[in-house]
């Protein structure tokens, strides 16, 4: 499915809607469409709030487990029979959270198709209904879920799919760990959308807040004990399309520092920084104290952290040859820096009108 970047806010054209969407909590599940009952491979944090489950305890579990005993037969068929045949499907549901409750809630199934058209996972967006929303907000909620759906439905396609060679989901780690790293980045670039709808002098995202925010959640996850991280970042305004690709190449590359760069150390340190030129583009550098036989290779050279040929290898070059961009690494007395530069041109940085 291609869809050109829009602003949420210019969709709906209402103030009011706009305002109903970003209140909305709106949940992500990611299901495998090639494994036996298509179990959940992600959810996102609105997921774990809305049903009270933490991520551990769905992962790998079909979506029944939030049906019961007051769910609609119908619905359930419905949502069944679609899933089924690979196509949407709009329901709404009753489901349960953790703690028993009842919740009614909206759900849009959609099939992501691999490139030859089979399908490879579906997508979940999900709205808890609150019992008192009126049937305007409830109708304007219904355009901003379709229009999110839509959007993300592509960007996860290009994320999981188009973007890896390979037949796996082209990662080093877990799966289901690159699986969730690449859609929190992803989630992070909408909500950053979101901040800009709200802002007339803004058109697009802006990079500086989404990396601090992206670095400190990464290094949260998998900071080795005794690592201290610092940031310092300018203002560069990009397009969503490019938003999530410097998204995803720069959550892969901090993982890679934080989890190969300081094996056995009890102490160091990852410096991240993000500049904007004077020439046009920007550069982005991720250094470390590390050991530099585990971090980065020589200039110019593969990373050790990603092997060449690798997939996490493939990735990372697939997304930077697609902004036209520029990776250099270093070492140093301890450790090294890797510098990633991304021109801005009218023809990669495509803003949203």
């Amino acid at each position: 499915m291609a869809v050109s970047p829009v602003k949420l806010s210019a969709v709906l054209n209402d103030a009011d809607a706009a305002a109903s969407f970003d209140k909305a909590q709106i949940a992500f599940v990611l299901t495998d469409a090639t494994r036996d009952d298509n179990p959940i491979v992600y959810v996102n944090e609105a997921f774990v709030r809305t049903t009270g489950y933490a991520r551990s305890a769905v992962i790998g579990r079909n979506c029944r487990f939030l049906q019961g005993a007051d769910t609609k037969k119908s619905a359930v068929d419905l949502l069944r029979s679609r899933i089924e045949a690979r196509r949407d499907v709009s329901v709404d549901i009753l489901n349960y959270r953790a703690d028993g409750q009842p919740f009614k809630n909206r759900l849009l199934v959609a099939p992501i198709k691999n490139g030859v058209g089979d399908t490879r996972y579906f997508l979940g967006v999900q709205k808890n209904l609150d019992a008192d929303e009126s049937s305007v907000s409830r109708g304007n909620i219904d355009m901003a879920l379709a229009t999110l759906c839509e959007r993300a439905t592509a960007d996860v396609q290009s994320i999981l799919l188009d973007i890896s060679e390979d037949a796996d989901l082209g990662s080093d780690d877990e799966p289901y760990s690159a699986i969730q790293r690449r859609l929190d980045a992803l989630q992070l670039v909408y909500e950053e959308l979101r901040l800009s709808d709200s802002d007339p002098a803004q058109s697009g995202v802006n990079v500086g807040p989404l990396l601090t925010r992206l670095f400190h959640a990464i290094a949260h996850d998998v900071g080795p004990p005794g690592v201290k991280t610092q940031v310092s970042v300018e203002s560069v305004e990009v397009g969503i399309d490019l938003a999530t690709r410097i998204a995803i190449i720069f959550a892969e590359v901090v993982h890679a520092k934080l989890t190969t760069s300081f094996n056995g150390l009890a102490q160091g340190l990852l410096d991240v920084r993000l500049l904007r030129l004077a020439a046009g583009g920007f550069r982005m550098t991720i250094g470390d104290d590390g050991d530099a036989e585990q971090g980065t290779g020589g200039s110019g050279g593969a990373s050790k952290i990603w092997p060449a040929g690798s997939p996490r290898g493939k990735l990372i070059e697939r997304l930077v040859d697609g902004v036209a961009g520029t990776v250099n690494h270093a070492t140093g007395i301890a450790g090294g820096v890797l510098t990633i530069e991304i021109p801005l041109t009218e023809e990669i940085n495509a803003k949203e009108n």
